[in-house]
């Protein structure tokens, strides 16, 4: 059940390379660092489920051949956490996948279905959470631990193997295909220093040559906190890089005015200021674009609800989750880019998009009968 040795991952690997499929999931800690610590990593096949205590093992060669064995499905449950967490780890991703919570909305459940509720909804067997927050970097693991952390992988093979002839019956294997592709991409796994400022809390409340100096402050921030391996609060928070940018102090006085700079090591004070008087040398017309979104006319708004409500009935038509089809921001872009919108394209068009663009021409309309909306 667990596997703590280099040998003992080298014959395990080899045990399962000719399965045409392996369910995988991981257990992390990242509060007190930047990256994201591995502490263990469990594989399931039909028959066996291991723990793999990575803090033990040495070399991992065996575990990423077959990460990199493309006869061999990789099963993970909602694996954009998991996939982050092994390219930061061993700098590839498992290919090629299968997500149980993608597939899940493509046939019926809501979208981002828990692991253990498909559990629960197809087996009965309700998984216990009494290990949600371990510390997984501790050893020895106990037996619950143990336990808990096989359960992860215990059912996702019976699972996948549901799931996959369901697509197949319904023939939208050719619709999720894409879309486990999607996921393997590591570019999302890397943010540009320069564009960290995009996510900072509360940044829609300042503007202009404010959000040149938020680019500068967060883009300072998300270096340092890598070259130390610290989270980025342990440097500044959101709430103080937003407020810093909105004072742009010139001086070591007028930074440590500002509320709740006192938290924070002085040793980084001529860094920041630094990062303010970079942010204030740009030129006007170099400053960054507000990330919100003009409100859109009460029209505009109106036309996206009403192609929103088009959408919910063709997804219950076809037992999808709405958002498998199409999100807001999905229906935003087909009426201001159609002609690249992913709606507009392959499956969604066949499905949705000519039905979008025969209600946006008023070849269609909707309309209520006993309480449901129903195309015209």
């Amino acid at each position: 059940m667990i596997i703590a040795s280099d040998e003992q991952l080298s014959l395990y690997i080899e045990h399962i390379s000719g399965c045409d499929a392996v369910a995988i999931d991981t257990e992390f800690i990242r509060e007190n660092s930047y990256f994201p610590k591995l502490c263990l990593l469990q594989i399931g096949t039909f028959r066996t489920q291991v723990v793999i205590d990575v803090l033990s093992i040495q070399n991992f060669d065996p575990l990423l051949k077959l990460f990199s064995d493309n006869r061999v499905t990789k099963i993970i449950h909602a694996c954009t956490q998991d996939m982050e967490v092994l390219y930061k780890s061993f700098g590839i991703v498992p290919q090629p996948i299968f997500d149980t919570q993608v597939a899940a909305a493509f046939l019926g459940w809501r979208n981002q279905v828990g692991y253990a509720q498909l559990v629960q909804d197809l087996y009965g067997i309700r998984l216990p959470k009494s290990q949600s927050l371990t510390d997984w970097s501790q050893r020895p693991l106990d037996s619950q631990q143990i336990e808990y952390a096989l359960d992860d992988v215990r059912y996702l093979p019976q699972i996948w193997k549901n799931f996959l002839s369901q697509l197949d019956k319904k023939g939208r294997i050719s619709w999720v295909t894409p879309e486990f592709k999607k996921l393997c991409d590591t570019n999302s796994f890397d943010i540009d220093p320069q564009d960290a400022w995009k996510h900072l809390k509360r940044i829609n409340s300042i503007s202009g040559v404010q959000l040149s100096v938020a680019r500068e402050v967060a883009s300072w921030r998300e270096i340092k906190a890598r070259e130390l391996d610290l989270p980025r609060r342990k440097l500044l928070s959101d709430e103080l890089v937003v407020e810093i940018s909105r004072v742009i102090p010139q001086t070591a006085e007028a930074l440590h005015k500002i509320r709740g700079m006192d938290e924070y090591p002085d040793a980084n004070e001529g860094e920041i200021l630094d990062a303010c008087r970079r942010g204030l040398d740009i030129p006007p017309k170099e400053y960054p674009e507000p990330p919100q979104k003009p409100k859109p006319s009460v029209e505009h708004e109106s036309i996206c609800d009403l192609m929103y409500a088009l959408t919910r009935v063709m997804a219950k038509k076809l037992g999808v989750a709405t958002t498998v089809l199409a999100s807001r921001d999905d229906l935003e872009d087909v009426l201001k880019h159609p002609e690249t919108s992913v709606v507009m394209n392959g499956w969604r068009y066949d499905i949705l998009g000519c039905k979008l663009k025969d209600l946006l021409s008023g070849q269609i309309g909707l309309t209520v009968v006993d309480g449901q909306i129903e195309i015209l």
